[in-house]
């Protein structure tokens, strides 16, 4: 795969939040995750409920797993349904236990909110302090 592109890092930007005050209400992120889902949901569903194959040089390709082509699209799309529900909700799930824990209601509602990832490692909830 290789480094991460520019539009992919300004996408994840607001997420992230690398500087030490957030611009944005923290509430404000898991509903940004949550509608982030949404055209890869839209995608997904096609796929997956499709009637159709989508993508006709497909149907000559070589099989695998004895699927024929519209089975192995409808798996594909509902693979990647709840791949990338999760992938988004993991963070959103994050991120609210965060605001709702007693030290994130103290805080300023734009204040920067606790980050995910500090000195290289994944910090899952803020310890106490």
């Amino acid at each position: 795969m290789g480094a991460p592109s520019p539009v992919h890092l300004l996408f994840r930007w607001p997420v992230i939040q690398p500087w030490q005050k957030a611009r944005w209400s923290r509430w404000s992120i898991p509903v940004y995750l949550f509608l982030a889902t949404l055209p890869c949901d839209v995608l997904s569903a096609y796929l997956t409920f499709c009637d159709d194959v989508v993508y006709a040089p497909y149907l000559g390709a070589s099989r695998a797993l004895n699927a024929s082509a519209l089975q192995d699209q409808q798996v594909a799309g509902a693979l990647m349904w709840v791949f990338i529900t999760f992938v988004y909700l993991f963070p959103a799930v994050v991120i609210t236990v965060q605001i709702l824990s007693p030290d994130g209601r103290r805080r300023p509602e734009h204040a920067s909110a606790t980050p995910l990832f500090q000195a290289g490692r994944v910090s899952i909830f803020r310890q106490g302090g």
